[in-house]
């Protein structure tokens, strides 16, 4: 069974305000159900016929979830992304917030999309991405000096949603890319067209591999060079 309302973290709950806000206003004649049990799972929101699950970490998790449910629904899986963090904590005394340093991106989403890469290509998913400001509520632990810094997260909760990015064919992951590569190409070329770092760009690749969108064609040395499928290539295959 999924998590219910009583585990869920602050993030978790206010986003899904916010969501089913932004639904009744673009919809207002959907009905819109929150924890609604389905096939063994609580599925977070049902609007009309269409399944909405928000996970907030660990996109690979929810495999199991979406095999059960994609054959005989829609299923849109939201995820949000910290574009900007303000950090509430202190070791003593009164607790202060200040702006943390790390700001996410969109690109930020193959960190997780690497994990079902496939689903992409499946009927019914959609996997919507949500540009967010959050408060992170933080908390002094000694013990977690070595690992974390000696802090560790308590809460998370929303503060703003800035932005929303909707992928759901294989083909929207080229929109990740400031300019797509033309002709032959390598991991390098695929960070510089997401202004990203390398990893990324390889992130990139091993999505795009996953959905025969690319193909190795080659060697440069120690870097593979890939080369994008024609639509009836993909297609055939």
């Amino acid at each position: 069974m999924a998590i219910g309302t009583l585990n869920e973290s602050s993030l978790h709950s206010m986003l899904k305000r916010w969501y089913c806000e932004r639904l009744r206003e673009q919809a207002p004649g959907v009905v819109i159900r929150t924890e609604v049990p389905r096939d063994g799972y609580v599925i977070d929101i049902v609007a009309g016929d269409e399944l909405i699950e928000l996970q907030t970490a660990n996109l690979g998790k929810l495999r199991p979830k979406l095999d059960c449910l994609l054959p005989d629904a829609s299923v849109r899986v939201l995820y949000p992304i910290a574009v900007e963090r303000v950090l509430v904590g202190a070791r003593t005394g009164a607790a202060k917030r200040r702006r943390s340093p790390q700001r996410g991106q969109l690109i930020d989403v193959l960190d997780e999309l690497v994990s079902l890469p496939r689903y992409l290509a499946r009927q019914g998913f959609a996997l919507e991405v949500l540009l967010i400001r959050e408060e992170v509520r933080r908390s002094w632990n000694p013990q977690l000096r070595r690992r974390r810094g000696g802090w560790q997260t308590d809460d998370r909760s929303l503060l703003e949603v800035l932005g929303r990015y909707r992928l759901e064919t294989p083909d929207c992951l080229w929109s990740l890319c400031e300019q797509p590569p033309r002709g032959d190409f390598d991991t390098a070329d695929l960070a510089a067209a997401l202004n990203g770092s390398r990893a990324a760009g390889q992130k990139l690749a091993y999505c795009l591999r996953a959905l025969e969108l690319i193909e190795p064609v080659g060697k440069s040395g120690n870097a593979v060079i890939y080369r994008r499928r024609q639509p009836s290539e993909s297609a055939n295959r």
